[in-house]
């Protein structure tokens, strides 16, 4: 899809959580004319995907969210799994990192099979790994 400038800005501006990978953020940057620091004073909550890099989360503060360890197959869908993760955890009212945390779990478990919807995680099993690897309860 290809949108104006205004539109950009339009959506932007009614826009209160917006998640992107580092290529699709700076893409918006550079289509809308706009930093980054721009960007995050618009909208209340933008995360930030950085494959193995983890995920950072900018809202009043920025929160930087490590990568859960997985024996990755294929990457495809990993995105979607972490977006899926955070907003299950956010919509559950748990705070910003720990939403974070649970994104990037979910997307663990996506990368260890091909296809992009062959091993979503149910909560229980979710909620193991998570407390494995961040060695705190969720």
């Amino acid at each position: 899809l290809t949108y104006s400038v205004e539109e950009l800005r339009s959506i932007l501006s009614n826009t209160d959580m917006l998640f992107a990978n580092r290529h699709e953020i700076q893409r918006l940057c550079n289509m809308t004319a706009r930093s980054f620091s721009d960007i995050g004073d618009e909208v209340e909550i933008v995360v930030v995907t950085y494959d193995v890099g983890g995920s950072q989360i900018y809202a009043d503060e920025r929160i930087e969210i490590p990568s859960v360890q997985a024996r990755a197959i294929e990457p495809t869908g990993a995105g979607d799994g972490y977006r899926a993760g955070f907003l299950v955890g956010f919509v559950n009212g748990y705070d910003l990192e720990v939403c974070g945390k649970i994104g990037a779990t979910v997307a663990s478990f996506v990368v260890e099979k091909r296809g992009s919807q062959t091993n979503l995680p149910d909560w229980s099993n979710m909620k193991e790994r998570y407390e494995r690897f961040f060695h705190e309860i969720v």
